[in-house]
């Protein structure tokens, strides 16, 4: 057991993943009285096609459609704090110049419709407030920090969701008002010092290579999340026994400890305990 300084670190962040997942439903009544939109006979839909989920919010001004040709909007008054997934993606026409369309779905799956790309913002954004009541403004300016693998980092088995992971979404409901720095690598490890190309980028993969590489992005971070492990336990990880695998957790534990010095401005109690869960 380790007590960290006026910074928290934490090992098996996993219910966070559940606490974001659980808190992305908003409570949706009934759906507001379409309105006829102007020119609809300008409107010619080239190309429709599936596209992989990601997640996004209403512009404050944004016009929502309740067809593909654009012929009925609503108010998005009541969807402001609604987290829309897109579904589809559309090339259309519109008054003579090419738009691109998503058509979205709440995550209750109780409502779609159809917002052109220019009026959604991703859920990173400071205008996008979800912050719980109960937050208040304990975690104003905190920057959380995140280590680890495939999870924290947005995999979900299929694709990424890029700045919509878990740990965006924890940033979001405490409302630290800052984006998350998030370091966690698909296929990560306890053991080993490995790098991986993900996508074009060529990024510390095993949490001993991250902290070594990325010390003065975490000597930044106020709240630390350590979310890694699973890997250690494929076969033919090469990890070794359970307790060469502690020995080297904690080692990078201490590591992180000495890249984060105390810091006297912080709203947090001066120490915290660590567990390693297994």
């Amino acid at each position: 057991m380790f007590k960290f300084f006026n910074k928290y670190v934490a090992y098996g962040a996993v219910f966070l993943a559940s606490f974001a997942i659980t808190s992305f439903a908003f409570n949706i009544e009934s759906q507001p009285a379409s309105r006829t939109t102007a020119n609809t006979s300008k409107v010619q839909v080239s190309y429709t096609t599936q596209v992989l989920p990601h997640a996004y919010a209403l512009k404050k001004d944004a016009k929502i459609y309740t067809d593909v040709h654009l012929t009925k909007s609503i108010s998005p008054k009541h969807y402001l704090k609604t987290t829309w997934y897109r579904t589809e993606e559309v090339d259309l026409t519109l008054d003579g110049k090419t738009r691109k369309v998503f058509k979205v779905t709440n995550t209750d799956q109780t409502h779609s419709f159809f917002v052109l790309e220019s009026q959604l913002m991703g859920i990173d954004s400071k205008s996008y407030n979800v912050k719980l009541k109960v937050a208040k403004n304990h975690f104003l300016g905190q920057k959380i920090g995140v280590l680890g693998d495939s999870i924290p980092a947005g995999w979900d088995g299929f694709h990424f969701y890029s700045h919509s992971s878990y740990p965006d979404w924890v940033g979001k409901y405490l409302g630290t008002g800052t984006t998350t720095i998030d370091l966690a690598c698909p296929s990560g490890r306890i053991v080993g010092k490995r790098w991986a190309y993900l996508g074009k980028e060529h990024l510390p993969q095993d949490l001993p290579a991250v902290v070594a590489a990325r010390k003065s992005q975490i000597k930044k971070m106020n709240i630390i999340f350590i979310h890694i492990g699973t890997n250690d336990y494929t076969n033919g990880s090469g990890s070794g026994s359970l307790t060469n695998v502690i020995r080297h957790l904690r080692t990078s534990l201490k590591a992180v400890q000495a890249i984060t010095p105390p810091r006297s401005d912080l709203r947090y109690p001066t120490n915290f305990s660590i567990r390693c869960q297994w």
